[in-house]
C-alpha cells in the first residue's frame, strides 16, 4: 500500500465530517476546511520508492476513528499495514496514527451539555421542531419602598408670646423631625417567554403594594417649659389661630403605595469567553403608580377648644408611564450548574399624572371654607428609571434535555425619579415655588424559579 493512496482514501472519508456545521458538531464550527499541509511517515524504506497508482486506485483501510478531545481539535486515526498519514488545517488539526489495538467506534457522537453552561440560551429538545422553547418564571419579592419628601412635622414647644396674649410655637434645643416610616413588604413577579434561534423574548409583570403608618406623640422640649407639639410641615393649608403652621400634640399618618410594572424584553445571550454569559436586551416598560397619604392631627389643649374637628389631610396621586427600556444581564458560570448573576437596566418613561389632589377638613374656626382642596390634573412629563441587581443561581437540564429548571436569588435596587408630586403640589400652593419632586426608591430580595419546556 503506498502513501498517496492512503492519503486520498483518508481525505475522501473525512470530507463529510469537515463539512459539518456548528449546529451538528456541538462544540466546534467547521463550515469548510482547507488542507494546507501534508506530512507522512512510512514503514517502507523510502517514500520516493512507492510505485505509481491510478486515480481510482484506493487502498484498503482497516479502521478510521474520529474523536473530539478538546474544543477546536479533532483527532482522526487511520489504520493500514504500512502508512501513517497526518492531515492539518487552519481550523482543526486531524492527527492519525496506526493503532491495531483500538476497536472502531460505532458512530461519531455529539457532546450534549447537561448544565446551563451550553448553549448560550437555554435550549431544550422537544418533538415539535417548529415550536420555540417556552418558559415561565415566578418570583417572590421582599422589597423595601421609600420616598423623598414624606417628612411630616418638626418638634417644638407651644408657649405664650411676650404679650401673654396668644400661644406661639417655639423651637427647642432637642428638636427632631417626624418622617413617614417605611418597611419591607412582600410582592411577586410573573413572566412568560420563548427562546428561538438564539434570541429570547420575555414578558413580565411586577406587583408591589406597601402600606406603612406612623403614630407619634410630641417629645418633651428642652429646655423644659411649654407644651410639647409637632409643628406640621406643608401638609395643611389651614393655619393655627395665630397664623402659624398647624400644631399638634399627636400625629397619625398612613402612606399607601400601589405599583404595577409590565415589561417586554427582546435580547440575545452570547458567550464572552469560556465562563461569562452576556445578554443585552431592549424593550418597553409600562408603570402604574398610585399613592395616598392621610395625616390626622390632635391640636394641643391650649387651642383645642377653638377647634371644630380634628384636622385631616388627604393626599392622592395617580400616574402612568410608558417608554423604551434597555439593559444587560451577565452571568459568571461556575461548576455544577451554579452561576453568579448581575443585571442593570434603565427606562425613560413618558408619564402622565392623571390626578394629584389634596383636601382637608377645616378644623380652625378662622379658616374658611369648611373643606379646603387643591388639585393638579393630566400633568405630562418625562421620568427616568434605573435598576440593578446582583445574585446567584443554579440550573439543570433533566429528562434527556426535554426540560430545564433554574432557581436564583438576588438583591435588587430600583429608583423612579421625581415621583412625589403630592408634596410638590403642596409646596407650590403654600410657598408659590414647587420644589423638585422626591424620588421613589425600592430595594430588596428576589427569589425566582424558572421552568423551560
Amino acid at each position: 500500500m503506498n502513501f498517496k493512496s492512503l492519503f486520498r482514501a483518508v481525505t475522501c472519508l473525512l470530507t463529510p465530517f469537515f463539512a459539518l456545521s456548528s449546529a451538528e458538531s456541538g462544540n466546534m464550527e467547521m463550515e469548510s476546511l482547507a488542507l494546507p499541509s501534508l506530512r507522512s511517515e512510512s514503514n517502507s524504506s523510502s517514500a520516493s520508492q512507492l510505485p505509481a497508482i491510478e486515480v481510482n486506485n484506493l487502498p484498503s483501510i482497516e479502521t478510521i476513528t474520529l474523536s473530539v478531545e478538546n474544543p477546536g481539535e479533532m483527532v482522526a486515526t487511520a489504520e493500514s499495514n504500512e502508512t501513517v498519514v497526518t492531515i492539518e488545517s487552519s481550523a482543526v488539526a486531524v492527527t492519525s496514527a496506526a493503532s491495531t489495538n483500538a476497536p472502531p467506534p460505532s458512530a461519531v457522537e455529539r457532546s450534549a451539555p447537561t448544565t446551563v453552561h451550553n448553549p448560550a440560551a437555554i435550549s431544550v429538545t422537544h418533538r415539535a421542531a417548529w415550536r420555540p422553547d417556552l418558559f415561565f418564571d415566578l418570583s417572590f419579592l421582599y422589597w423595601h419602598a421609600s420616598e423623598q419628601g414624606l417628612d411630616l412635622a418638626t418638634s417644638a414647644s407651644l408657649v405664650l408670646n411676650n404679650q401673654q396674649t396668644a400661644y406661639v410655637a417655639s423651637l427647642t434645643s432637642n428638636g427632631r423631625s417626624l418622617i413617614q416610616q417605611f418597611d419591607y413588604k412582600p410582592g411577586f413577579q410573573i413572566g412568560f417567554g420563548a427562546d428561538f434561534f438564539g434570541w429570547s423574548l420575555l414578558g413580565r409583570y411586577t406587583w408591589i403594594r406597601q402600606t406603612t403608618s406612623v403614630n407619634s406623640n410630641a417629645p418633651n422640649p428642652v429646655p423644659s417649659g411649654g407644651t410639647p407639639i409637632w409643628s406640621m410641615n406643608d401638609w395643611f393649608l389651614q393655619l393655627s389661630p395665630i397664623l402659624q403652621a398647624l400644631s399638634a400634640t399627636y400625629v397619625s399618618s398612613r402612606w399607601h403605595l400601589a405599583l404595577d410594572i409590565a415589561d417586554l424584553e427582546f435580547g440575545r445571550p452570547y458567550y464572552q469567553g469560556d465562563h461569562l454569559l452576556v445578554s443585552p436586551f431592549l424593550g418597553l416598560r409600562a408603570a402604574w403608580i398610585r399613592q395616598s397619604l392621610r395625616i390626622t392631627v390632635v391640636p394641643p389643649s391650649e387651642i383645642s377648644s377653638l377647634a371644630n374637628a380634628l384636622p385631616v389631610s388627604h393626599n392622592q396621586l395617580h400616574s402612568w408611564g410608558i417608554g423604551p427600556r434597555v439593559g444587560l444581564t451577565a452571568s459568571c458560570l461556575l461548576p455544577k450548574g451554579w452561576y453568579l448573576d448581575g443585571d442593570l437596566a434603565g427606562s425613560l418613561l413618558f408619564t402622565q399624572y392623571t390626578t394629584v389632589s389634596h383636601r382637608e377638613n377645616n378644623g380652625m374656626p378662622q379658616s374658611t371654607p369648611a373643606l379646603i382642596a387643591t388639585k393638579l390634573s393630566n400633568y405630562c412629563c418625562l421620568r427616568p428609571e434605573f435598576e440593578m441587581g446582583l445574585g446567584f443561581g443554579w440550573g439543570q437540564y433533566f429528562f434527556s434535555r426535554n426540560y430545564h429548571i433554574d432557581f436564583s436569588a438576588s438583591y435588587q435596587f430600583v429608583i423612579f425619579w421625581e415621583q412625589n408630586m403630592m408634596r410638590s403640589l403642596m409646596d407650590q400652593t403654600i410657598d408659590g415655588i414647587g420644589a423638585s419632586p422626591g424620588d421613589l426608591y425600592l430595594h430588596g430580595l428576589t427569589i425566582r424559579g424558572r421552568f423551560d419546556f
